[in-house]
Formats: C-alpha cells, structure tokens, sequence
C-alpha cells in the first residue's frame, strides 16, 4: 500500500518579492496558498520552547518601510523572494513546545533578530519573546506594546537618573517617543519634559509641559538648551544638534540611527565610528552619548513590565489606525509610516478577536 502524505496546511499572508519602492509595485505580493509554520521546522522548537501563534493582530513596526525598500539588506539573513513582513504581533498559542505556555493562552511578543512574518495567519516564536496577554487588554492594544518594551528598557538601562530632571523627546509623536513621554511622566518622575513634534495637542495630553513645533519653524535650540536628558526617536542629524547646542551635562541617547539612506558595512562602520567619536567626546568631559538601536535581544520581563503599566494607567497604547489585512491596506500602511504621517502604531488586524481564539483546542 501507498503511504499518503498528509495534507499541507495552507495559510493567508503577505511576502516580499523583491526590494523595492513603493510596495504596490510588484515588491509585496498577497498569497493565499502559504505554508503554514510546524515547530518541528525549528531548532529553537527542540532546544528553548517555541509556540506556534494565531495571529489576530500585528503593529507595522517603524522599520517595515526599510526592509521593504532593502535598506538592511547588506546585513540581514533574509530570502528574497519569500521573506514574511512584520515583527510585533498578539495571538493565540495554537501548539507550543514550551513548558511556559499551553494551547490556547493568549499571548503577545515580536518576533527575534532576522526573521520577519506576522503580516500573515499564523507566526513561530521562541518562549522568551512572549509573554502572557492581559485578560483585560484588547490584541489591538497588546500588539501595539513589543516597541514599548524596547523604549521602557532604552531609558532604564542607559538614561541617568530622571527623577525630578529636564528632559527633551525628540520626536515626540513616534511609536517610541509617545511610549517615553508617558514613562518619563508617569514611572520615572521626569520634573519637565518637551518634545518635538508637529501634533502639539498630543504631545501635551501625553505628558509634554512643552512642544516645539518643527513644522512652524520652532527649534528647541533656539527655546531652551537647558535640558538633563535628550531622548532620540527621530535620527538624522539629531546627535549634531545636540552636541552643537545642548549644555555639557546633558546625556544623549538615541533609538534611530543616523542615517536614513541605504544601510550598507559602511554606514554601519560610520556608526561605530561616529559611537567611539562621542564616547571619547564624553571621556574628555563633553557630552554623554548611547546608542541603543540594536536592543534586539528578547525581554519577557519588560513585555510584562509594560503590559503592567497599562493596567495601572501609566501608559496608554497609542492606536494611529486599524486596518483590514489587504495588501492595499498594508502598502498604504507602509508609505504613511515612511511619510511620517503615523502618530503612535498602525494595526492590522489579520483574525477578529473571536476569531482568534476558532479551531483552538485546550489541553
């Protein structure tokens, strides 16, 4: 007798076909005939615990629009054609090798280093860059809270002491720069905080007792230098500004890089170059310089740190929109976050919530 093989189970996402821009142009392609995700298809599935997740809804983090166009492609491990889009993403454990999470426990998370795929059905992630979903939080909201880990962790780890000090978010409607306005107001007891910004009205209902509006030509420079902690979301030519204005005393820390054209060995050796250059600025008494943009190393702790804060109204997910998953909406989602007309996180929403928990079967 023949032996059969067993059916493939097919799922619904969205793949990148080639580098390029803008993504309507052949660069995105929406499949419905995708291979469904089996731990036993990863190695971290047998030596850490991995858990297969339903996808209900997932946050167009603020770097999708540079993987699309190749900005990293000269140091990421990625297939093209074929890669997945996205990292950020809340769900449910469908099957799980982990002794941390069972069959149908809610979960939220983003996805490790290199590996990219949650604008799709169903997503594979390691024990340790999930953590359990409030009951009392929507996936909407959960899936907006992986970039709030990292911006909670970035000013604990390298900021000095806030407590009762000034402190200037440079763009203070970003996903990360509405995150730090909150905890800076609201955790960690920042006596003054502005920002930059063009939407002024939520910058202030966020915490801001200041915001300097770019967009009508006012530069914090040219207002106030006194400031104790300068936090970068923005980029570019931020660090200049900074060192060219700010007082000697203030730290400098940034979650952007400083380029925003491709990203090559020789940027990233730029980078580095540019780090050692501030670090011996600051041995010599100059300014106090981090960089903090390859916080990429999984935290649970701070996922359930975060998701906390919400519950106890110390932060409050910003949602900019919600979409339907269609390849549309996701190319429309990638060029507003590239024209910088996001305030907070642009959600897709691939299952309902009801759906999300549909075909789950409890242990």
């Amino acid at each position: 007798r023949r032996s059969v093989a067993p059916a493939k189970i097919m799922m619904r996402g969205i793949i990148r076909k080639k580098y390029g821009w803008p993504p309507e142009d052949g660069v995105l392609e929406f499949r419905t005939d995708l291979d469904r995700p089996k731990l036993e298809n990863f190695q971290e599935a047998r030596e850490q615990g991995m858990c297969l997740i339903k996808v209900v809804s997932t946050a167009m983090s603020p770097v999708d629009y540079r993987l699309v166009e190749g900005w990293l492609k000269s140091v990421i491990t990625e297939t093209i054609p074929g890669a997945g889009l996205g990292k950020e993403f809340s769900g449910v454990v469908v099957e799980t090798s982990s002794d941390q999470f069972e069959i149908g426990d809610e979960v939220f998370g983003e996805l490790e280093g290199d590996i990219s795929g949650t604008f799709q059905e169903f997503c594979c992630a390691t024990e340790q860059s999930l953590a359990p979903k409030p009951a009392q939080m929507s996936h909407n909201d959960a899936a907006a809270l992986p970039v709030a880990a990292i911006a909670f962790r970035a000013v604990r780890d390298y900021a000095h002491c806030i407590e009762n000090k000034r402190v200037l978010i440079l763009g203070g409607s970003a996903a990360t720069g509405s995150v730090i306005i909150q905890l800076c107001r609201h955790h960690f007891g920042a006596n003054y905080i502005a920002a930059t910004s063009s939407n002024i009205d939520h910058c202030h209902t966020l915490g801001c007792d200041t915001v300097y509006n770019y967009k009508a030509g006012t530069m914090w420079y040219n207002e106030d230098t006194d400031f104790d902690l300068i936090i970068d979301c923005v980029g570019m030519d931020s660090w200049d500004q900074a060192r060219n204005y700010a007082p000697l005393k203030t730290q400098f820390i940034t979650l952007v890089p400083a380029s925003d054209g491709p990203f090559y060995l020789t940027t990233a050796l730029s980078m580095m170059t540019s780090l050692a250059a501030r670090s011996a600025v600051h041995m010599l008494g100059g300014h106090c310089a981090y960089s903090v943009i390859l916080l990429s190393d999984p935290d649970p702790a701070a996922l359930v740190q975060v998701a906390q804060f919400v519950l106890d109204g110390k932060l409050k997910p910003i949602i900019d929109s919600i979409y339907d998953f269609t390849l549309d909406n996701v190319a429309d989602m990638l060029k507003r976050q590239k024209a910088k007309l996001v305030k907070g996180r642009q959600i897709c929403t691939i299952h309902t919530e009801a759906q999300g928990l549909e075909g789950v079967v409890a242990r």
